[in-house]
This record gives C-alpha cells, structure tokens and sequence, in this order.
C-alpha cells in the first residue's frame, strides 16, 4: 500500500488474487455453489475454495506456496538445455549472467510453445559451438512433476480445511498464466472429472476482479466518488473473506496428560477466521515481580510451538514489583487489508507494546512505551 500510494496511486485497499479472481466470475459468469479457484501464476501459487451464490461471494479457506510459479519451471527447462549443452559440446551454455537471462527467457518461449505443440524444436549457441534438438511435451510433464505433485496435495489441504469433498466443487475456475499448461489441466481434470473453466484470458482474471474490488471499496467508503450506473452494478455484491494462517503468540500452558507446565502455542486468530476480526485474551504473569514479558506473534495453528513460525519476537518491560499472576491483556485485529495489529498490555501502569504486521508482505513495526531488554520470561495462561 505505501508503494503505491508513493507511485502517486488511489490506494483502497488490498486483495487476494483468488479472492479478485472469484469475485470478477461471480460478477460477470452464472455460478452457483462451493467453486475452487485454482491460481498458478508466474512466481506464486494460490488456492481458495469460495462458495458463489449470485454476487455473494464468500471465501472459505485458501491455501497455496509463495515460492511455486511458471518461473520453477522455466528454471527446470533452463538446467535440462545447460545440461544437454554441456554433454554435446564439453562447455557450459551460460558463461554470464547476461547469458543466463537470455537462456532464461528462451526457456519460458519453450514452455509456452509447448502448451501448443506436443513437440518444439530448440538451438542452443554457446562457446563450444551450436547445439539442435527438440524438446517434448511428454519430457517437459517429468520436469515439473514433482510440482504438479505439491498443487495436487494444496488443492487437497484446501478441500479439507473446508470440509468438501471433490464431488463438492461445482466449477474449478483458472487463474494465471501458468494454469494454460496442459498438464496442469489434466492434473485438474483427474481429480475433479470435469475440465476445469478459463474466462477469457486468465492472466487478466485477478486485474479484472480487483478493479471490481476497487469499486466495492469505494461504494463502502466514499459512495460520492462512484458513478451511478457502477455503483447500481455493485451494489448487490457482498464479499466475505478469510485469513489464511492461524495467529498465536507462545505461553506457558498446563499439560493434562503429564499434569506438568509447559510451552505451547496459543492461537488467537484461527486459519479461515472472517475478516476482519479482533480477539482479546487475558494472560498472568508467571512469577513475583517479574519484569519482561516475551511477546511472540506466531504463525501456525499447532500447539507445538516447534510446528510454528516466529514472525515478530519482541519484549515488553514491566513495573518493578508486580505479584504473580498479574493480568496482561493481549489484542490480536486482522483487518480486510490483511495488516495486523498486536497489542500487549498492562493496563494497571499502561506499559504497552504494538505490532503492526502486514501479513501481505511479512514486515513489522514494532512501538513500545517499555525500551529496556531484559531476559525472556513467559506468559502463564489459566
């Protein structure tokens, strides 16, 4: 949000691609019922199952992998021409870094030829001379597919989350460049026994759905500034989205089974929670004047904080004297532009700790009232 605004744009908000990408085809197709939206783009990967009713639009679960996109696969086409070079000629294709970004490019024209043609011929030319082939679709598949493997389990960790079986989904809707490749759609198909639906161009789906985002937006907050005939378009529109990871911090907890304290993870903020949201939870001080206590935000919905990732680890310092079991309130907000805020505070002195963390962009930051650092002490919770 602030690249934008310093680009000199009208920034209303964030959106997730799938969740833009629904709301575009429940605004411009006819559908019904529980549909999942399948977005493999060119770095990232997303997943979301959303139940379309008309323009009610509400989003269930959505799950995917940041690090999953039509550039692996580019790299993965990228190391089989280096190695054939490098068998043929005795010497490596790339002697730069300039030539890796030719050879880069020439490997995504490559892939997007053969989700046209089962076959594509290829000319390599390098320090040891020319090298020709030809490349097929068929070897292309084996590449990738042991990441056509990790979207098969993600669509299926999706479908759980959201208590569906496959028989449940009335569509599958593709978003994103990388979801022309065939093999993707076959992947699709044999899970769902039915060919999976493209609108017009899916690179467009996601730009589409967020200008219509855009236009909610407005409607909901500055109604004067949309035109009539818009406004009469969106105004039915009703969107529901999620979070998509559990939120916690880490305290001290009491084990039932071994009737011991221990170390645990407490989720505030449950995955798949409706944004925004806020919850308030009370935790105690573990014992007599203790003086710091250690503020975890967490991502992850297991009680073993080993299962867990520490976005922001901070401290909050407290007034000398305090007997055990002193109240420090805990407030967890999620708002629809996917930022958070975490406050940590002892009301009685007003010590207070805040983090502000943009879940879009995994930055924080963090204001305190208590700037001394003192050894990690831990929160006990009844």
């Amino acid at each position: 949000m602030d690249a934008g605004k310093i680009a000199g744009l009208n920034v209303v908000g964030i959106v997730n691609e799938p969740t833009a990408a629904a709301i575009y085809y429940a605004i411009t197709q006819e559908v019904k019922g529980h549909v999942l939206v399948f977005d493999l783009g060119g770095g990232t990967f997303d997943v979301s199952i959303a139940n379309i009713n008309g323009k009610n639009v509400e989003i269930i679960t959505s799950s995917g992998d940041r690090n999953l996109g039509g550039i692996d696969f580019d790299k993965k086409l990228v190391d089989y021409l280096e190695k054939n070079y490098q068998e043929k000629c005795g010497e490596k294709l790339c002697a730069s870094k300039e030539d890796r970004v030719e050879i880069e490019d020439y490997a995504e024209s490559i892939k997007k030829s053969l989700s046209k043609k089962r076959t594509v011929a290829y000319r390599l030319k390098g320090n040891g001379g020319t090298v020709r082939g030809e490349i097929t679709r068929a070897e292309f598949n084996m590449m990738i597919s042991s990441d056509l493997a990790k979207m098969e389990m993600l669509v299926e960790t999706a479908l759980d989350d959201a208590g569906n079986k496959f028989s449940d989904i009335y569509k599958v809707l593709l978003v994103g460049g990388s979801s022309r490749i065939p093999a993707v759609q076959d992947m699709l198909k044999n899970l769902f026994g039915y060919e999976p639906t493209a609108v017009g161009n899916v690179d467009e789906c996601v730009s589409l759905g967020a200008a219509l985002y855009a236009g909610l937006r407005l409607l909901e907050d500055h109604p004067e500034r949309v035109d009539a005939g818009i406004a009469a378009g969106l105004r039915d529109v009703n969107l529901g989205e999620v979070c998509n990871h559990g939120y916690g911090t880490i305290c001290l907890s009491y084990d039932e089974i071994t009737e011991s304290r221990c170390v645990a993870n407490d989720v505030l903020i449950e995955k798949n929670s409706k944004i925004p949201c806020t919850v308030n939870k009370t935790f105690f001080t573990h014992y007599n004047n203790q003086l710091v206590i250690k503020t975890d935000l967490t991502q992850g919905m297991s009680t073993d904080p080993e299962n867990c990732t520490i976005l922001v680890s901070e401290e909050l310092k407290l007034p000398v004297g305090l007997p055990e079991g002193t109240p420090v309130d805990v407030s967890y907000s999620y708002d629809k532009d996917q930022r958070m805020r975490c406050v940590f505070e002892h009301k009685e002195s007003g010590t207070q700790l805040v983090i502000d963390y943009d879940v879009t962009s995994q930055r924080s930051n963090t204001q305190t009232l208590a700037q001394e650092k003192a050894k990690i002490a831990n929160f006990i919770i009844e």
